[in-house]
């Protein structure tokens, strides 16, 4: 069932595993991470690092932006222009490795 307005990316990680009736643990497993670390992003106290978001956005078949790990940009207008590529760059401060993860986002 489609969400029928944007939720935080905390809480729709908690709508999302709950849906499919996954616990914490659960979905750890599923993408190589350990149930503490899914515990703070689902309090909100931290947001998945890079070669995680890949993962949830490919388990739960959402993208990045409906799923809240990318905000809209401030003065956008509905989708991009033809001269924009069809990927988001993340930020460093999203990305502390430095790494360029255009690849993994879907739009």
């Amino acid at each position: 069932m489609k969400q029928p307005f944007p939720l935080p990316f905390h809480e729709r990680l908690r709508y999302e595993r709950e849906q499919r009736g996954w616990s914490q643990e659960y979905l750890a497993e599923k993408i190589g991470s350990d149930p503490k670390t899914v515990g703070r992003w689902k309090s909100g106290e931290r947001r998945p690092q890079a070669q995680f978001r890949r993962k949830l956005v490919e388990l739960f078949d959402i993208g990045a932006r409906e799923f809240g790990l990318i905000a809209k940009p401030a003065g956008s207008r509905g989708r991009a222009s033809s001269s924009t590529p069809a990927f988001v760059r993340v930020s460093q401060e999203d990305n502390m490795q430095g790494e360029r993860i255009e690849s993994c986002v879907k739009m």
